[in-house]
């Protein structure tokens, strides 16, 4: 079986045509890649971009992935990448990330254009993807739901990094500590936040404005290796590890 010689990776939330984990072009032919994205008239670009970077399989699977047998709205924002299952708590509709030239202001950027009637699946009800060995999550507030319908796909998995928050800025999304509990209920400890963004109240001139508040970012969490591992799985984690840098680590 090919796919099993491969280290496959799955990536939700896939809009800009990427699928999660470090960009290593030279070992993409060792690599299968499936991503999943709720917009399907994205599906199209993301398969043409994971084809062209040279990934061993390719899978594109236009789903809204949750827990199964939810009917929610989707909203598709004025800022695409914003486009949640969720709604922007009001609390934060005048906070802002300062993107350099300009600020990025969640009141206008998270403000749906339309909403569309989704049926939610859980990933363990997929039945056509490949093995998860790595999964990467960018879903704007809905992360731990879809680890939650996701866990028994997770079993031999060696890692997930996953978008986490510290405050709600997704109406009613589930925190940080809520997801780090859960993934290490599942087997994986938290090795470090991969990027962390930082905002505040939009209330000061530009010259006004010093530190910020940390707010959400992307965390990696890892296998725990123990002898319960197959030799299959702990090279993976292995892998794993040592794309994100964790050399002492593997």
């Amino acid at each position: 079986n090919r796919i099993s010689s491969l280290f496959s990776k799955h990536h939700v939330g896939g809009r800009n045509g990427h699928g999660g984990f470090p960009d290593i072009s030279v070992l993409h032919g060792s690599l299968a890649s499936t991503v999943y994205e709720a917009d399907a008239s994205c599906c199209p670009q993301i398969e043409a971009e994971q084809r062209s970077a040279g990934y061993g399989e390719v899978q594109i699977i236009p789903a809204c992935v949750g827990l199964s047998g939810k009917t929610i709205s989707f909203n598709l924002n004025f800022e695409p990448y914003t486009s949640s299952v969720l709604n922007l708590n009001p609390k934060y509709r005048n906070f802002y990330y300062d993107m350099g030239r300009f600020d990025y202001p969640y009141g206008c950027a998270m403000t749906p254009v339309r909403q569309v009637q989704m049926s939610t699946i859980g990933l363990d009800d997929i039945e056509d993807k490949f093995p998860i060995d790595f999964l990467s999550l960018d879903t704007q507030g809905s992360e731990l739901q879809i680890l939650k319908g996701a866990a028994a796909s997770l079993a031999n998995a060696a890692g997930v990094e996953t978008e986490v928050s510290f405050r709600q800025i997704y109406d009613k999304s589930a925190l940080f500590g809520e997801i780090c509990a859960f993934l290490n209920s599942l087997g994986f400890e938290f090795i470090r936040f991969t990027n962390l963004t930082e905002d505040a109240p939009r209330t000061m001139p530009v010259l006004g404005r010093l530190n910020k508040m940390q707010s959400f970012g992307d965390a990696l969490f890892l296998r725990v290796p123990d002898n319960s591992l197959l030799e299959g799985q702990k090279r993976k984690l292995i892998f794993a590890a040592l794309a994100y840098g964790q050399i002492e680590y593997a």
